[in-house]
């Protein structure tokens, strides 16, 4: 009978247990980080009356007679399960969803929490206000790179953290170029370089259309404390409009006054229409869009002609009209008198500050028209640099010649020219001499075939071409023995121009600046203008906020307006966290069952991610505990009852005697 009562009071004291567990539970319910815990029983060692017995021939088998003594308990469980996540505002609050835990540190023990309510202090540690324990994690080195490798440490941050100044070394222009705009159209793109000392120094980017798909840009940096050269560029777009090519180019250094208009030949078809441009340079190195249009009449025997500069407002507009007069061999002003007075030149018009004079150079009319401009003054992206004689066999017929083909030879400031080689035969070998531009020259020396080396000796190394004269080399590939049926042409090598990088010297005590353009991202659709030029580089600053993403990596952002990485919050996770030791303050402390921390940055290993500006709430659930609240009190309940009711037993028992 004693059995019942032992039986009753491990029922009460257990279930007592519980409701302590219960009671804990709902106490916390508002705890942040706070993680809820359970009560499981198990029955305790069972007294036996009587064994089992096996089953014989006769018999059948009879199972074991025993009485429980009562129950304890099997375990009490912290349930790990993510809390709901109120939204605080705050941005050094932080949340974990999933799995893992916070480590804190006090700079030799390491504890571990759910609880998110972190802040700085005046030193600019990342810390636990009520307990002082320091958020662990990496600190950034001045590049703003984390060591996710390295050991952790409290993380600390400190007031009035500055970042040092970065020189601009790189230019980006993007946006477009209106197709739409007319030649001369002026575009202004206007940004700013810092220098090694983070002073800022104003850079303008103006960009000049000269034809329908070619754009100059004129780089300046003049802020008085600076000394750079003007930078052109020359930029060149495909037929779609995307980016073709750019070059660095070199505009004359003198202005050219007198610009000529070679073999001037009008259009004799009615109604007529007809334009040239170029571009000129003033004496501040500024281009100039000049168009000229000439317009056939309805009789197709005489012109008007309009000479402007384009894209101006309101531009100087020299007009006339002239026809031909076949007599005098030239074209003469519209009306004329007798005698005839022959068409005036030059013309002149004033562009900028700078008054251009326009020589023409009479030829009959025809249906074909020529009235271009003399060749552009800078350099084209395409510049000879070789000659080359491929696969050269001469003709061994006495008294013959051959040519080459023509070739374009273009030097370095643009000018293109004409080459081509000729080779007579003199009975011993063969004569040469040039044709450039239309001319032929004296001759200018003899080669021969030399058997014993399979070679042509007496072949120049180099060939001078152009006013003033510009040295090309002169190569011969694969040469072949004389026959009657010879091969002899002629190509040319040339080298892509490059864009160079704007060199800028400081006068502030800076280093010097080597500034690289990048043009890739500019098109020339129809539509508005919109390029910018935006560069890299920054001055000083100083920390103005901060704040925390989803990975943990703390973000400042300086009041140079740029942002660098400082810092970034470790987690760690468990085998089993269920292991945890409870040691109060929202903290856990490892334990022999939990396993080590495997420590990492979120998202990484099984951890969990964070939730910044978030709180994680407590996961206890108040139906469930009230619930469970009412299930220990009815078995509480019922212990007693067998308490009472052994005792009612037992004084029975006891009046037996009377």
């Amino acid at each position: 009978m004693m059995r019942s009562l032992y039986a009753g009071v491990s029922g009460l004291r257990n279930h007592q247990t519980r409701m302590d567990v219960i009671g804990n539970n709902i106490a916390n319910v508002n705890t942040v980080g706070f993680k809820g815990s359970r009560v499981t029983f198990q029955d305790v060692l069972s007294q036996s009356m009587k064994g089992a017995s096996a089953g014989n021939g006769t018999r059948g088998g009879t199972n074991p007679m025993q009485v429980g003594l009562g129950m304890g308990v099997a375990s009490i469980d912290t349930l790990f399960t993510d809390g709901s996540f109120q939204p605080t505002g705050k941005p050094t609050d932080l949340s974990i969803q999933g799995s893992g835990f916070f480590i804190l540190t006090d700079g030799m023990n390491q504890m571990y929490t759910r609880a998110g309510n972190f802040d700085f202090d005046n030193e600019g540690n990342y810390l636990v206000p009520g307990t002082g324990y320091k958020v662990a994690g990496w600190v950034a080195d001045d590049s703003g790179v984390v060591n996710a490798n390295g050991p952790v440490t409290g993380i600390k941050i400190p007031v009035g953290v500055t970042m040092a100044a970065k020189v601009s070394t790189q230019t980006t222009s993007a946006g477009n170029l209106s197709a739409d705009d007319p030649v001369g159209t002026i575009v202004q793109a206007p940004t700013e370089l810092y220098d090694s000392l983070g002073i800022a120094h104003k850079m303008n980017t103006t960009y000049y259309k000269i034809d329908n798909t070619t754009w100059l840009s004129k780089t300046t940096v003049a802020d008085g404390a600076i000394t750079a050269d003007t930078q052109w560029q020359q930029i060149s777009f495909n037929t779609n409009g995307s980016f073709k090519e750019a070059v660095t180019i070199n505009p004359p250094t003198t202005t050219a006054t007198t610009l000529n208009i070679p073999n001037l030949k009008m259009d004799a078809t009615p109604n007529a229409v007809h334009t040239a441009n170029h571009t000129v340079f003033d004496a501040d190195g500024t281009p100039h869009a000049i168009s000229m249009t000439f317009t056939t009449n309805a009789a197709g025997n005489g012109w008007t002609y309009k000479i402007s500069e384009s894209g101006v407002k309101n531009p100087t507009v020299v007009e006339g009209t002239m026809d031909w007069d076949s007599a005098s061999g030239s074209y003469v002003q519209t009306p004329h008198t007798t005698p005839v007075v022959p068409f005036s030149s030059p013309i002149a018009v004033k562009a900028g500050e700078t008054t251009y004079s326009f020589t023409f150079t009479p030829n009959a009319p025809g249906t074909a028209f020529n009235a271009s401009l003399s060749q552009q003054t800078y350099h084209t992206n395409a510049v000879t640099t070789g000659l080359t004689l491929p696969a050269l066999q001469m003709d061994s017929d006495l008294a013959s010649s051959q040519t080459t083909p023509e070739v374009t030879v273009v030097d370095a400031d643009g000018n293109v020219n004409t080459f081509s080689i000729t080779f007579t035969q003199n009975g011993t070998g063969w004569d040469y001499n040039y044709t450039i531009n239309g001319t032929a020259t004296a001759t200018m020396g003899s080669v021969t075939w030399d058997t014993a080396t399979s070679t042509y000796a007496g072949l120049p190394t180099t060939v001078s071409v152009g006013t003033p004269p510009i040295a090309y080399a002169l190569a011969t590939t694969n040469p072949v023995a004389p026959a009657s049926n010879p091969t002899t042409s002629l190509s040319t090598t040339s080298s892509q121009a490059t864009l160079d990088n704007f060199d800028i010297t400081p006068t502030t005590g800076a280093t010097p600046m080597s500034i690289k353009a990048n043009l890739n991202s500019i098109t020339s659709y129809a539509g508005e203008s919109t390029v910018q030029v935006e560069k890299d580089g920054y001055g000083a600053g100083t920390l103005d906020s901060k704040y925390i993403d989803t990975t943990g990596v703390i973000v400042g952002n300086f009041t140079n307006g740029q942002s660098k990485v400082l810092g970034q919050v470790a987690l760690a996770t468990f085998n089993n966290p269920s292991g945890l030791n409870k040691v109060g303050d929202n903290l856990f402390g490892k334990s022999v069952n939990s396993g080590e921390a495997k420590v990492g940055t979120s998202g990484s290993g099984g951890r969990g991610t964070f939730n910044p500006g978030n709180l994680e709430m407590s996961n206890v659930d108040l139906a469930q505990e009230f619930s469970n609240m009412i299930i220990t009190q009815r078995g509480f309940q019922a212990n007693s009852k067998i308490i009472t009711t052994t005792d009612q037993m037992l004084e029975e028992l006891a009046n037996l005697k009377r």
